[in-house]
């Protein structure tokens, strides 16, 4: 489903794509994207090399969309030179849903594994957080290693051990998947429960168009005034690090950070935008997972939206 990219507050942009289905036990791979990844002692490079790439820039000839693209550009680049690029990799997920080898001990040191990894984020990435979260982790990985070996040296003795069908059985059905079927909702599917929440109105995009300063629409002094350096600076004060990124993964910390070249760049995107009444389509495009609650597994309406 696309719409129009003027700024209705209505997803701009949607598509579908559905993974191929893995088998329901062992391991999984989980294609990761690059990430830019924030670093705190690398400030002064990264404005550095943003600077000189805004400053070979005219922003005001260019469209909203090619700012943006061009704004977008620059962060990674300069990012990459200031080694705060992490590149895309394949990473292996063991499927814990059927392991009944993951007891609660597993469940205790993974949870305070991630919260000493949250600590370690919330601490501005302090070496001392950063050592008590490597040996948490260090400490789950080895109860994982423990607890499967355990329980497969247990399940080769309960085999040893039997002396009728009923015993041996027993053990088999150990090895036996348990896991819940794939997913078997289709991308059509998707498209079209998401199409019925947000249709594209008819002569939708003929009212956005303009800055919006006709007799239907006056002119608002405190709203349609241009956007100022004042204001733009308070709100990226406000804004919080450790947050998820958007889709372009460039994450507050970024913005915060900018030099003096890029905050003005960023000033005459929004007013820009402000007047031409359009944002960049890149804005509309966000990306879904569908998380399964209850009911008929094949409805979307019973799966839960991810954002």
């Amino acid at each position: 489903m696309e719409l129009d990219s003027f700024s209705d507050h209505l997803p701009c942009l949607l598509s579908s794509s559905q993974l191929s289905p893995n088998s329901s036990m062992g391991v999984k791979s989980l294609f990761m994207e690059g990430k830019l990844k924030w670093d705190a002692g690398k400030v002064r490079s990264f404005q550095a090399c943003l600077s000189s790439s805004l400053k070979s820039l005219a922003a005001e000839t260019f469209s909203a969309g090619a700012m943006y693209q061009f704004l977008k550009n620059a962060i990674s680049e300069a990012c990459k030179v200031c080694e705060m690029w992490r590149p895309p990799t394949t990473r292996h997920i063991d499927n814990y849903r059927n392991c009944p080898w993951f007891d609660s001990d597993c469940k205790r040191l993974k949870y305070e594994s991630r919260n000493r990894y949250r600590k370690f984020k919330r601490s501005h990435y302090n070496v001392d957080h950063l050592n008590a979260y490597l040996a948490k982790k260090n400490d789950y990985k080895a109860c994982l290693r423990l607890k499967k070996r355990t329980y497969y040296e247990r399940l080769r003795e309960d085999l040893a051990r039997c002396n009728d069908s009923k015993g041996f059985w027993s053990a088999v059905n150990k090895l036996r998947s348990n896991g819940r079927p794939a997913c078997k909702i289709t991308v059509e599917a998707v498209e079209n429960f998401f199409s019925d929440i947000y249709p594209c109105a008819a002569g939708e995009a003929a009212v956005h168009q303009g800055c919006g300063t006709s007799a239907e629409h006056p002119f608002d002094p405190l709203l349609d005034s241009p956007i100022t350096k004042a204001e733009l600076e308070t709100a990226l004060k406000a804004c919080k690090n450790g947050k998820s990124a958007g889709e372009d993964g460039i994450g507050y910390e970024f913005y915060r950070n900018m030099p003096p070249e890029g905050v003005t760049f960023i000033l005459s995107l929004f007013n820009k935008i402000l007047e031409a009444g359009c944002v960049p389509a890149e804005w509309g495009s966000i990306k879904t997972f569908l998380l399964f609650k209850k009911g008929d597994p094949s409805n979307v309406a019973n799966n839960g939206v991810k954002l």
